[in-house]
């Protein structure tokens, strides 16, 4: 009773348990070796039965079964090759081989970038606050101008600001002329302008300190003070701004211009006309930028200075002013 209540029949076709069902492959070829067995027994005991022989002496009678034995194991094999293929993979059963997944590797497919859209202009004008002004060529290259006090504007000079001379000379020690130069930091002064854009002479002043320039070369220098300039009588070097040609007005808040500046040099008693080249560079606090002149020895009433270890020298004198002001 117990092996029928395991079984639902064993009548010449082997059928599984319905606990085999759905255990793994390998405990169902256990459960299935089982079966064989239970139903083997099941054989033999009813034929035993039926024949009267006992149970003690079934060693001959056994060898009648081998043809069922063999039929059970075929049926055994062909039930375990049909119920494998319905078994649910398991990840420690390495006698199953895994199923695909959603979660194989796809082939990458690629993405095309949709194009920039290109503005189009029909012709319609934008108003209201949703308006926005796109800056035009011409209006880039507008430059902002400074405000003028109704008093006027004025440019002082501050620190780092440089005046030098060069003279072109040839010595005895080296073959090649080369400039001789000497400078100073000693200068103060400042540009004034009325609100029209006019220098106004009596605050537009620079001096610079004569006394105070130097050069690589002492014994130049001593000669300069001495016969030169005269520093002991007339130290300082004095230029007074007249006016300014081509620099516009307003003046710009940002970016360079090139004009002239015109006024009055005096180098010891002497006043001369000259005119100051100058490059500039704006911006809304200072301007920054280096202005240039020349004359002779002999338009202020200076000889050529002739001493031992000089050549030659060239009877030009250039004044560079190297200035930073301060509105």
């Amino acid at each position: 009773m117990a092996a029928r209540g395991r079984f639902s029949e064993c009548h010449g076709l082997l059928i599984l348990p319905r606990s085999c069902q759905k255990l793994r492959f390998t405990e169902l070829i256990t459960c299935a070796e089982r079966s064989v067995s239970v139903c083997l027994n099941l054989t033999l005991h009813k034929s035993t039965q039926g024949s009267g022989i006992s149970m003690h002496k079934q060693g001959p009678l056994s060898a009648r079964f081998v043809p069922l034995i063999a039929m059970a194991t075929l049926i055994l094999v062909l039930l375990v090759a049909a119920c494998g293929t319905g078994d649910e993979p398991d990840d420690g059963d390495s006698g199953m081989v895994d199923s695909p997944t959603a979660t194989s590797t796809a082939t990458a497919i690629p993405t095309i970038s949709s194009p920039t859209a290109t503005p189009v202009d029909t012709g319609e004008s934008a108003s209201g606050d949703e308006a926005t002004a796109t800056p035009t060529a011409s209006e880039g290259e507008q430059r902002f101008l400074l405000d003028v006090p109704a008093g006027g504007l004025s440019a002082t000079l501050q620190e780092g600001t440089l005046a030098r001379y060069l003279i072109r000379e040839e010595l005895a020690s080296i073959e090649l002329p080369f400039d001789a130069i000497g400078e100073t930091s000693e200068v103060s002064g400042a540009f004034t302008f009325t609100a029209d854009g006019e220098i106004v002479p009596e605050s537009s002043r620079i001096v610079l300190n004569a006394a105070s320039l130097r050069s690589d070369e002492e014994n130049r220098d001593r000669y300069l003070r001495r016969n030169g300039i005269q520093t002991a009588t007339y130290p300082e070097i004095i230029f007074v701004a007249t006016s300014i040609d081509g620099l516009e007005w307003p003046l710009p808040a940002s970016g360079k211009a090139e004009f002239t500046i015109n006024g009055d040099l005096t180098v010891r008693d002497v006043t001369r006309r000259v005119e100051w080249q100058t490059t500039a560079t704006f911006d809304s606090n200072s301007v920054t930028g280096t202005a240039k002149t020349d004359f002779t020895f002999g338009e202020f009433e200076m000889e050529v200075p002739d001493l031992f270890f000089i050549v030659s020298l060239e009877d030009n004198i250039r004044l560079e002013l190297d200035f930073i002001a301060g509105w």
